[in-house]
């Protein structure tokens, strides 16, 4: 029994010495496999500018303004500035705004920030948090003044 057991760790020592003499060193890192997902939507997706913005289905606009530190930081708090516009271009004041942050690659979001009304249709999101880099959608559910609502949302790519 003990020479089966001392056989047997034998063979997997052996098995572990030749992987490790097939890996030299000369090949390129690889890719790990929950980056892959996030990688390939961030080669589509913009990285943050000032001035993006997103329509939802009924037409309200969402524009975002800026972003404390700009571009936004990944595991960090950011603030964000944004502008509800109707579909006439008008400003939009005494909307409520929820902004969910969500990861589509991971399934995972984070919390909605505090929204504070600046007037002239200006917001102030804070804090957007991001756990990682990679492929961030937001989500704005608004519902405007006349108990209409939309939902906008903004996708990005937030880099590490």
């Amino acid at each position: 029994m003990i020479q089966s057991s001392y056989l047997a760790c034998q063979r997997a020592s052996a098995i572990a010495l030749l992987c490790l003499a097939a890996c030299n060193g000369s090949e390129e890192p690889r890719e790990r496999p929950e980056d892959a997902g996030q990688t390939g939507a961030c080669k589509s997706t913009p990285d943050y500018f000032a001035g993006m913005q997103a329509s939802g289905d009924g037409g309200t606009v969402v524009k975002l303004l800026d972003s404390q530190p700009a571009p936004p930081v990944a595991t960090g708090q950011n603030t964000w500035t944004v502008e509800l516009r109707d579909t006439a271009g008008a400003t939009i004041d005494g909307a409520t705004i929820v902004a969910r942050p969500w990861m589509p690659a991971h399934g995972h979001g984070e919390s909605p920030p505090l929204v504070t009304a600046l007037g002239d249709g200006r917001y102030r999101l804070s804090p957007v948090y991001f756990r990682m880099s990679g492929l961030w959608e937001i989500t704005f559910e608004i519902t405007l003044p006349d108990q209409t609502s939309d939902s906008p949302v903004i996708a990005l790519c937030i880099r590490g």
